[in-house]
């Protein structure tokens, strides 16, 4: 799983953050030993086999809990706009991004992030100090969608960093993946006052922008991360814990609804559905032929 000798720290972090997820040994250090191996697990009173038992070689302690854990509480329920202000790209445009080269997807990127950082769409852009544009390759096979810029976020331009970012870190490692290999986006791109969740209307302005960053990546798989995220990409106000556990699709890009990382940060042992949605990645990227 490691490239070089991890540090004692490093094993030490990764066998903890598996120890919550309720596994009690692994087979092997690498995920192309254990992705075939694990056990079905019950979830919500049904039974769910997420990969073949051929060869169990992971063992979980206890039995998964019969309901998801309780979603984090926003104070007020989004209420989305049905159109994007941007409209999303033509059948026509993404098959021409489809066959675009790394470089050339690049390009598009960074012609989008100029853009963005001029952007005068919602009031968010008379506060913000810089813009969240996006971070990693614009070869990504996977596209995490977090929700909008903390304080260190917009300190740095980078998304998904800050309190949860080493837990995170580990998410990534768990699939054998990293930062730079992954592409990491927010919906919306600058920073709300006091870090409050973003505003319908805030949403409404820069989703298009999102949508735009998605048709030209043409990931794999997309992992939303987060209420916000969720709802932007799949419409209507359901919570997370209603729709995670489920494979939808977004244009075609099978998508993994999944709590944001800074709530898996703060909820202790109840990080075990992170596990099984990282399970459902691992799948959706054997099944597509990429891992």
């Amino acid at each position: 799983m490691y490239e070089s000798e991890p540090s004692l720290g490093e094993i030490c972090h990764t066998i903890s953050y598996w120890r919550e997820c309720g596994v009690a040994f692994l087979a092997g250090d690498h995920p192309a030993v254990w992705k075939e191996s694990v056990h079905s697990v019950q979830e919500r009173g049904r039974e769910k086999k997420f990969l073949p038992q051929s060869q169990p070689g992971i063992v979980f302690k206890g039995d998964v809990p019969s309901v998801s854990p309780k979603e984090p509480v926003y104070p007020v329920p989004l209420q989305l706009v049905e159109k994007p202000s941007l409209p999303p790209l033509s059948e026509l445009e993404r098959i021409h991004f489809s066959v675009l080269t790394g470089a050339e997807r690049a390009g598009a990127l960074q012609k989008m992030a100029h853009e963005v950082a001029v952007c005068q769409r919602c009031g968010l852009s008379h506060l913000r100090k810089q813009m969240v544009f996006g971070y990693g390759s614009p070869q990504a096979r996977v596209v995490f969608v977090g929700e909008s810029p903390g304080e260190q976020e917009e300190a740095v331009g980078l998304p998904f960093v800050g309190p949860m970012e080493k837990f995170f870190d580990l998410m990534l490692r768990a699939v054998d993946l990293k930062r730079e290999e992954v592409y990491l986006v927010l919906v919306v791109k600058c920073r709300p006052p006091l870090d409050r969740n973003p505003q319908p209307g805030e949403i409404a302005m820069c989703q298009g922008y999102l949508f735009n960053q998605l048709h030209i990546l043409q990931p794999r798989v997309i992992m939303a991360m987060g209420q916000v995220a969720i709802q932007t990409l799949l419409g209507g106000t359901e919570a997370v814990g209603r729709v995670r556990g489920r494979v939808v699709h977004w244009q075609g890009i099978p998508v993994i609804p999944t709590y944001h990382p800074k709530y898996y940060f703060h909820a202790g042992g109840r990080k075990r559905a992170a596990w099984e949605d990282l399970i459902r990645l691992l799948l959706i990227l054997k099944n597509s032929g990429q891992q």
